[in-house]
């Protein structure tokens, strides 16, 4: 099995976004699925970020320095357990600090026009090829699983794809009709 990862922006830079009843009901989900992860809802003065490019830029360039979990891993927890707007590219490269990357090279890579057209190609074939339209969306050969669902629900896509079967597809909150 190949596991890849690959930009998608939920949501452009959105100045009027806000932490709402809505994104409240989708964190409790996630938070209720995910026990190894914390959904705190947003809180503070900081600007409620969108995970648009600016943070998928940063996931980017921490791949290129070879840190590209432990950078993901703390945008994730700087987002949704401690209310820092990710979207901010000084809280970006404060964040690849804390993660170990080198801030210089962190802040050269998000400037580099290539590392923007890698992001929005991965954004646009996951929009083309696999209808995405929620965080996370997984791909088991060409069957997809949006949103927070629980654990067992890819072990049980990932039994049925080793055994040649159509994977069905289960979503989370960003439900397709016809197909939860």
């Amino acid at each position: 099995m190949r596991v890849a990862w690959k930009a998608f922006i939920l949501r452009d830079e959105d100045p009027t976004a806000a932490f709402n009843e809505y994104r409240r009901a989708h964190w409790a989900r996630a938070d209720a699925y995910e026990p190894e992860a914390r959904f705190v809802p947003w809180r503070g003065a900081a600007r409620f970020p969108t995970w648009g490019v600016p943070a998928l830029l940063g996931s980017k360039a921490a791949e290129r320095q070879g840190r590209f979990d432990p950078f993901h891993m703390a945008c994730f927890k700087a987002m949704f357990t401690d209310s820092r707007d990710i979207s901010d590219p000084e809280v970006l490269t404060a964040i690849a600090r804390e993660a170990g990357l080198d801030p210089a090279r962190f802040a050269a890579d998000l400037a580099d026009p290539e590392l923007r057209r890698a992001v929005l190609a991965d954004h646009r074939e996951a929009v083309e090829r696999y209808g995405v339209r929620a965080i996370p969306t997984v791909v088991i050969g060409e069957r997809v699983i949006e949103g927070a669902v629980p654990e067992d629900v890819y072990g049980r896509a990932i039994e049925t794809a080793r055994r040649g079967a159509s994977v069905p597809c289960e979503s989370g909150p960003a439900d397709r009709p016809g197909e939860v």
